[in-house]
């Protein structure tokens, strides 16, 4: 089975997907094929959140307090929300105490 197939099965069970690879193999490139895969099966461009790390836009947001207030901010009680965490290995262990947050 395929990454991106395990991923759209478990698209709605609330657990986290982590996905794994040696650099340069297509997780980020992964992540924005399930991103259209997500908004070509109704899911609307606001209930997506997408961060990469790597990027400047987000630098900010590797700071534990500023990442869950840019998450929180962003959550609907009415909608599901998925967010797509791309690049944490730098920080997967402030990433990891805030889903547990996020999650209930």
């Amino acid at each position: 089975m395929l990454v991106l197939d395990r991923l759209i099965a478990f698209k709605d069970k609330q657990i986290i997907k982590v996905v794994t690879g040696i650099g340069r193999c297509g997780k980020s490139t992964l992540f924005e094929i399930y991103q259209d895969y997500l908004i070509g099966n109704g899911v609307l461009h606001e209930q997506i959140i997408s961060i990469n790390f790597e990027d400047y836009d987000y630098e900010e947001l590797t700071e534990p307090k500023s990442l869950y207030k840019y998450i929180k901010d962003r959550l609907y009680t009415d909608k599901k929300i998925y967010v797509l965490l791309d690049e944490v290995q730098k920080y997967i262990a402030n990433i990891l105490n805030l889903a547990h947050f996020l999650m209930y």
